[in-house]
């Protein structure tokens, strides 16, 4: 009888030894193959229109996306807004009414694979605009999965901009000083 409960508790201990090595193993997997979602923007300047590109990456299919990409109203004015393709069989919401805001919102019962470009947004420099530094940044990006659960949550990003009085800078003219890439927040009220 004695065995018998040792044999019980050794089964035991081993199932539950056996799961934590499992668990850990997924945990460090999950760690090694980056699957924190995070967002990003990069902007560039294209014959004469400042266009910011919003992305997102993500391990899990995406099925909703919220964010507010901000800019300086003073030196620029929205253009136009565009889904990538990816993301344009959504349903979308894009609210540009408030000056220096635009807000958009996506959602759909099954999710894409979140690696690359979700939106862009191009922009008119105003007439004093040459020569200025405009700030973009994203804020509160809520990004979901196809079961309703919250994959991001406070995402963020920002990027610095030197407005040029040459249609083709940017990217395009070679100086990446013009184009200051930084990586969104991975973490909930972290930097990545």
């Amino acid at each position: 009888m004695e065995r018998m409960r040792k044999k019980k508790r050794r089964g035991g201990l081993i199932a539950i030894l056996l799961c934590l090595a499992v668990g850990m193993t997924a945990i460090l997997v999950s760690a090694a193959t980056g699957e924190e979602p995070s967002v990003y923007l990069t902007v560039r300047q294209d014959e004469g229109e400042v266009v910011a590109l919003i992305g997102l990456t993500a391990a899990e299919p995406v099925a909703s996306v919220q964010l507010t990409l901000e800019y300086d109203d003073n030196l620029l004015e929205v253009k136009s807004t565009v889904f990538q393709k990816d993301y344009s069989g959504m349903l979308n919401a894009i609210n540009t009414q408030q000056a220096g805001e635009v807000i958009f919102a996506a959602a759909a019962a099954s999710g894409v694979e979140a690696d690359g470009a979700v939106m862009e947004v191009t922009f008119l420099p105003k007439a004093d605009a040459a020569g200025q530094s405009a700030v973009f940044s994203i804020k509160d990006a809520i990004v979901g999965d196809e079961e309703g659960n919250v994959l991001l949550e406070e995402g963020s990003a920002s990027a610095q901009f030197i407005v040029s009085s040459s249609p083709n800078s940017g990217i395009q003219g070679g100086n990446d000083d013009q184009n200051t890439d930084i990586p969104g927040d991975s973490e909930e009220n972290g930097d990545a």
